[in-house]
Order: C-alpha cells, then sequence, then structure tokens
C-alpha cells in the first residue's frame, strides 16, 4: 500500500493520500451559555490543566474550543455565530486525536434562531403561505435578499447594520439606539447584516451610546416578529405535505441541538470520540426571578414548546447514538440564590 502511494505522489498525482497522524486533542465545548456557567469554569479551572498535563506527557497538544470567546462582531452582524460554531465542530472531529466534542444540556432548550440561508423555492413557498395567512411578508422581503451566484439559488438574511446602522455603536450618546436595534429579530432568506438595517447596531463610539441602545431594541423586536412569521408559515406548509418534518424543524431548532446534531448525530463516529452529560435541576422555580436562566420562559411561564424539543433531544435523539457509557445524567438541587450551587461543586 505504502509503496502504491509513494509511486502516484511521484507520478504528480496528491489524491488520497493517508491522513496525517494528528498530535492535537481538540475538544468542542457545547451547552447553552446562561445555566452552565458553573460547569464550564470548573472544567477551564479544574479538568483543562489535568488533561493538558496528560496530554503533554504523551506528546499530544490538548485544546478547548469554547464559543463564549472569541466570537467577532462582524460574525454576529452577518449572522454567522451558528455556522462558526459548526465549523469548529467540524475541525475538532477532522483534526483531533482523541475526544472532540463534549455535550452539557440541561433545562434549558436555549436559542432558537431562524436559519440565515433559505432555499429560493422554499423562500417562495414561506412567502405565499404568508400571504395566504393574511400575514405580510414585508419584513421577509427586506431582511432576505436573493443570492443568484449561489448553487442552489438562497435567499440570506442580511446584515443587522444594514438597517440598524447604530447597533455596534458603544458611545454612549447612541446606547439607546443601539438597544432598540437589538429588541428587534431577525428573519431570513439570505439573511442580511444586522447593520444593513441598523447601523448603529454596532457602534462603539461614547457620542452613539443611545442610537444604539435604539438600534438593538429595534433589531430584537424584528427578530420576534420575523421568528413568529416564520415558524406561522412553516407549520402551515408541514400541514399541507409542503415541507418535511426537518424542514420545519430549522425554524424551531436550538444552536445547541444544531451543535449536537453536527458533533453527535450526524453520522459521525462518537465512539470513545464524545461525551454527553445531562443535567436536571431539582425543584427549579419557572417564577424565580433568575430562571430564565436556567429554563425557557414564554409569556411569564415556562416555554412548553421548547421543553418538548428539549426532551426529545434528551430522551431520544442522543441515546440513541451514543453508548450508554458515555452518557451522564446527574441531578443538582435548584439553589434560590445563583440556581447551581457551588457549595459542593467537587461532587457535582
Amino acid at each position: 500500500m505504502a509503496a502504491l502511494v509513494t509511486e502516484r505522489v511521484f507520478s504528480g498525482s496528491m489524491e488520497d493520500l493517508p491522513a496525517q497522524v494528528s498530535n492535537v486533542v481538540q475538544v468542542f465545548i457545547s451547552s447553552t451559555f446562561t445555566d452552565f456557567q458553573e460547569e464550564r469554569n470548573w472544567i477551564m479551572k479544574h479538568a483543562v490543566p489535568r488533561l493538558r498535563k496528560f496530554c503533554q506527557e504523551r506528546g499530544l497538544d490538548f485544546q478547548i474550543a469554547d464559543m463564549r470567546w472569541g466570537v467577532r462582531e462582524d460574525a454576529i452582524d452577518d449572522h454567522r455565530t451558528t455556522e462558526m460554531c459548526l465549523h469548529t465542530i467540524h475541525e475538532c472531529q477532522r483534526i483531533s486525536r482523541g475526544p472532540n466534542f463534549v455535550a452539557f444540556l440541561g433545562d434549558k432548550y436555549g436559542f432558537r434562531p431562524f436559519p440565515s440561508e433559505i432555499e429560493e423555492e422554499e423562500f417562495k413557498l414561506l412567502k405565499n403561505a404568508a400571504l395566504k395567512l393574511g400575514q405580510d411578508p414585508a419584513l421577509l422581503l427586506t431582511w432576505f435578499k436573493c443570492d443568484y451566484n449561489m448553487e442552489p439559488t438562497m435567499y440570506c438574511l442580511q446584515p443587522i447594520s444594514s438597517q440598524y446602522s447604530h447597533y455596534f455603536d458603544m458611545s454612549p450618546a447612541n446606547s439607546i439606539l443601539r438597544q432598540q436595534v437589538i429588541s428587534r429579530k431577525p428573519t431570513m432568506n439570505f439573511l442580511q447584516p444586522i447593520s444593513s438595517q441598523y447601523s448603529h447596531y454596532f457602534d462603539m463610539t461614547p457620542a452613539n451610546s443611545i442610537l444604539r441602545q435604539q438600534a438593538q431594541k429595534d433589531w430584537w423586536n424584528t427578530v420576534e416578529k420575523l421568528t413568529g412569521l416564520l415558524r406561522n408559515t412553516a407549520d402551515s406548509l408541514h400541514f399541507e405535505g409542503k415541507l418535511s418534518f426537518a424542514q420545519r424543524h430549522k425554524y424551531f431548532m436550538s444552536v445547541t441541538e444544531s451543535e449536537v446534531q453536527e458533533g453527535l448525530l450526524s453520522g459521525v463516529e462518537v465512539k470513545h470520540k464524545a461525551v454527553c452529560f445531562i443535567r436536571r435541576l431539582d425543584g427549579i422555580e419557572p417564577t424565580h426571578y433568575i430562571s430564565g436562566r436556567f429554563t425557557d420562559l414564554k409569556d411569564g411561564g415556562v416555554d412548553l414548546e421548547a421543553q418538548e424539543l428539549r426532551e426529545r433531544l434528551c430522551m431520544e435523539l442522543v441515546p440513541s447514538v451514543i453508548p450508554p457509557s458515555q452518557l451522564y445524567r446527574y441531578t443538582v438541587p435548584w439553589d434560590g440564590n445563583k440556581g447551581v450551587s457551588t457549595a459542593n461543586e467537587d461532587q457535582n
């Protein structure tokens, strides 16, 4: 075999070369952010130094990929945060010599953005469904623009700053405009940059803080409207048999499930490569002022739709692909002060 490879290389062919043996162990940490701060901090403080030392003694370089850090504002503006996370997971799978993915799943399903790219035919179905439901598709057409250079042709969500120029404006004078932009939420076709509508969304100058706050508020209001429009139309099309379950699910799925799909459920090898921790909070109080950090809330109560999706992920999808020896379930008592207590952190 080696002789054949050598012969092909000398003849000028660089195809089908054997993969180089990596000396890197790179692990992606996946979780919702607000409810797993204690676990993430414990990992960085206690586990990572020990794992790094263990790997160094064996000539390996241990690395952690944690997307709490390093997401640039231009990625937020262009709605590429999820794409960056999935790309990082793929890179960990590609280069890691050992484990490459660790997931923490809790009582919170997490942020559920709509896709930033929608195929042309599907977008037309959504637009027509909106009209059929008596809803104005103008917001869709404002935020999604067709890119005919893509194959297949896609509608792309525009940058936040395309409409809210002060979204990233950090100057004190524009803080109000920036928050106004953030309060409006985006919809997609080729999801346009936030700044295409909210020019002050990322404006960091002190003089623009009011504009920035207004832009942020306006943006998240937009997101809320777009989310409702896309989910209503996707539901209607699925009921009519025009969208599959998978096509519909794109408009309801959380970022965390997207990461788990890429890290565990996409047909990749998971034996000895991935670990999943599923935590339950015992006695969580949905009306507590910090409960929104640890569970999904809607209209002052538990978001039942999000909880149903979380149960499906934790109880059906994950156990169907990961060996029992790599799946850990644990329960932590609800702490009325912090949500998750660090009093017994070693045990937890």
